[in-house]
């Protein structure tokens, strides 16, 4: 079925007016894109669904330090990105996952058996634009946390597919971070996921 330049625009996350110019490089699920330069039309869009998927994967040592540091809350940024053409929080694909494997944490509160933390995304220029994880894991949860044995993460996954408040979005051209914060803790071992989805 032939598309019309308001839907695909719409979809993209355009305003109107609308232009055949504003197109270029817009993602598919399917992996693949219009073209980012040259001659553009609107059969490019045909059986298409315009999003994609972006992948973080790192695996680090001694993060945020080598001991716990009492009474304070410590923090990483893994890597500030720009959102590409066509993303859109409030767009019905979008998700953002978090997997922690094969990590071990180490600090102050496991003597207790309890920790604190969240790995998020959040736009640099206006933080309340949001996505949280709770990392948090511990003796008082119950049932346990899934993938979670003590200090060591094994299999631990985590998807949101909205922002924490509804009233601050995140849109293609914003540049967000993805980070992790901890209370008193860091983690000798870590290999961490972030996989974002619009």
């Amino acid at each position: 079925m032939p598309v019309d330049l308001q839907t695909v625009a719409l979809a993209n996350g355009d305003t109107a007016p609308h232009s055949l110019n504003e197109l270029y490089g817009v993602t598919f699920t399917d992996g693949t894109s219009s073209p980012s330069s040259g001659t553009i039309s609107l059969s490019h869009f045909n059986g298409k669904t315009i999003g994609g998927t972006q992948t973080f994967s790192y695996n680090l040592t001694n993060v945020m330090g080598s001991s716990n540091q009492g009474g304070t809350w410590r923090g990483h940024t893994f890597t500030n990105w720009t959102l590409p053409t066509g993303f859109s929080s409030t767009s019905s694909n979008f998700s953002f996952k978090v997997d922690i494997t094969n990590s071990n944490l180490s600090g102050g509160y496991f003597a207790s058996g309890t920790h604190y933390g969240t790995a998020h995304m959040y736009n640099v220029n206006n933080s309340s634009a949001t996505v949280t994880h709770d990392t948090s894991a511990g003796w008082w949860f119950n049932p346990p946390v899934s993938g979670v044995s003590g200090s060591s993460y094994s299999a631990w996954s985590s998807t949101k597919t909205s922002v924490n408040n509804s009233s601050y979005q995140l849109s293609a051209g914003d540049t967000v971070a993805l980070h992790l914060s901890q209370y008193v803790e860091y983690w000798p071992t870590l290999n961490i996921t972030f996989t974002i989805t619009w």
